[in-house]
């Protein structure tokens, strides 16, 4: 909660990304691997604030964006004393369905409801 232009959506989308420094790299290669689901009412509200507001910090060009819903970006960073980060951000909206429906089956690592 606070007033626009405070950064709360900056940095609700820097958290995941926050997250993935944080916890612990695999066994198997050593990469910080995290998978963020951003959802949201619907794909319009999507397209017209919280996926401009991510293009700031992460353009488009960087890493595998995907431009058409639903939308993700792909990341893959090599962080001076933290390692390899491979950041998944997909950008998803409920529309008339629920939750359930239309999350059902994803595995993932956190979650950010937008506007919730």
């Amino acid at each position: 909660m606070g007033p626009q232009g405070s950064g709360k959506t900056i940095c609700c989308l820097m958290e995941p990304l926050m997250r993935a420094i944080r916890q612990p790299p695999s066994i198997i290669d050593g990469v910080r691997y995290h998978k963020c689901a951003v959802v949201r009412d619907t794909y319009r509200n999507l397209e017209e604030t919280t996926i401009p507001s991510w293009h700031t910090w992460f353009p488009k060009d960087l890493g595998e964006w995907k431009g058409t819903a639903p939308y993700s970006h792909h990341l893959v960073m090599d962080l001076p004393n933290v390692g390899v980060i491979d950041l998944r951000m997909e950008f998803i909206a409920l529309g008339e369905h629920r939750v359930e429906d239309v999350m059902r089956g994803w595995e993932g690592t956190s979650g950010y409801l937008n506007e919730a």
